[in-house]
């Protein structure tokens, strides 16, 4: 007579064991299908949906549902020659929020920030109403539109700038410039007289035959990086001062208040240009390694 085993009900351990590994599994195989292959509308729905990298820059994660916003937005509001959409790459877009990315990475370590005045000042000016021909922005969305392009598209340029103000104040990067600029000084000192060495050195065409006069300019007219600095010069004082653009030697002549109690600055100016920002800056970025964790 044969004899049968009871049958005996898995343990619950045994049971948590099978789920965890079948969930392990179902959870690989959609992530291996999410990340893979050609980006569907399903997948990047899920994507949205999900905390999943698009790509990491060192060990900072790039998540795919806030890369995704800004592509969308550029393919939405860059446009070209009569209206017709540009149409980037959704890699070349992900490849500039890339340098971003390491922009903003590199500033953090430098100490570079862009403070909320400064931004909401620039927007407001950038902005002021639903249409900006300089940035080639069409809003459609009213001020949803403006505090997306504030995030995303001015304070990574604001932000730029600031990096560039920085390396252009560093001289150990621009050793000649702040040689020159220093040999200028003394001679100034000497008696030579500021107008002649404008004229002889200065980079800038605009003024240097004018002796390097600027003329009055109220403070909005001078550089936002320059205001605070030429606020604090007494007449008759010379300073070299570092902006986006180069290196000024910079001379207050006279401070005046109008009438509307508006202040002016009658200024003189030698500067010269540094054109190694970019290669310096190109150098920085290399050093970063990206992972890249969808096919975009």
């Amino acid at each position: 007579m044969k004899t049968y085993k009871k049958f005996q009900k898995p343990s619950k351990l045994v049971i948590a064991v099978t789920a965890l590994i079948f969930i392990m599994v179902a959870l690989f195989s959609l992530g291996f299908w999410l990340t893979g292959g050609e980006l569907t509308g399903t997948k990047i729905k899920l994507l949205k949906l999900s905390l999943l990298p698009v790509v990491s820059v060192n060990s900072h994660p790039v998540l795919f549902r806030d890369f995704w916003k800004h592509a969308e937005f550029s393919e939405k509001y860059f446009s070209g020659p009569e209206g017709k959409m540009l149409k980037p790459s959704r890699q070349s877009i992900l490849d500039a929020y890339i340098l971003r990315v390491e922009n903003k990475i590199l500033a953090d370590r430098l100490g570079v920030k862009v403070s909320e005045p400064e931004l909401t000042g620039y927007s407001n000016s950038l902005l002021p109403d639903p249409a900006s021909a300089e940035t080639g922005l069409r809003l459609q969305s009213g001020d949803s539109d403006k505090d997306f392009i504030k995030k995303e598209v001015i304070y990574p340029e604001i932000l730029l700038q600031k990096l560039q103000i920085w390396f252009n104040g560093q001289e150990q990067y621009n050793a000649a410039v702040y040689q020159n600029m220093k040999s200028f000084v003394q001679k100034i000192q000497s008696g030579e007289r500021f107008e002649d060495i404008a004229t002889n050195f200065s980079q800038d065409a605009a003024s240097k035959n004018l002796g390097g006069d600027l003329g009055f300019l109220t403070e909005s007219q001078v550089l936002s990086e320059l205001r605070q600095p030429i606020k604090a010069m007494k007449a008759g004082e010379i300073k070299i001062l570092p902006s986006r653009f180069g290196v000024h030697l910079i001379k207050l002549v006279e401070a005046r208040a109008t009438e509307q109690n508006i202040s002016e600055f009658h200024l003189q100016q030698v500067f010269l240009k540094i054109d190694n920002f970019e290669a310096w800056l190109a150098g920085e970025q290399s050093k970063f390694t990206v992972r890249q964790y969808i096919n975009i």
